[in-house]
């Protein structure tokens, strides 16, 4: 995370940005990282996606996280 949270703030001026918005940026960027895109060159396009194995590895985790969170209501 540490060397997202460089990457980003190398890319310009981050002055104004609120930890929110840095939460929400180095997400984005993790997210990236975590599924497989495959485009088709048809009309209309075509766009596949699906999970690494690593986002895979971590839907135990979210259940138990999402289960924590319908409890909460």
């Amino acid at each position: 995370m540490a060397q997202a949270f460089a990457e980003l703030e190398a890319c310009g001026d981050t002055a104004t940005l609120s930890h929110a918005d840095w939460l929400g940026l180095l997400l984005d960027r993790e997210v990236t990282y975590r599924h497989d895109k495959r485009v088709y060159p048809t009309v209309p396009p075509k766009v596949e996606y699906s999970l690494t194995e690593y986002a895979e590895s971590l839907e135990q985790a979210l259940e138990a996280i999402c289960e924590w969170g319908r409890r909460q209501d």
